[in-house]
């Protein structure tokens, strides 16, 4: 019976261990994102008073 535990344990451990390379990957695609997420936002800073000053010449 503890060898069917430790095989579920090492089980795991070693899906884990799978796991780690690929959100080791994600990492810096979520980092490379950061930075056009950054760069968005002015953007959408930028539009929000052309919005309202289209808003008032149509009203």
């Amino acid at each position: 019976m503890e060898t069917d535990s430790i095989k579920l344990v090492l089980k795991l451990l070693h899906s884990y261990t799978v796991d780690i390379p690929s959100i080791a990957v994600d990492i810096p695609s979520i980092a490379v994102d950061i930075p056009s997420i950054a760069v968005d936002t002015p953007s959408i800073a930028v539009d929000i008073p052309s919005i309202a000053v289209n808003y008032k010449i149509i009203s």
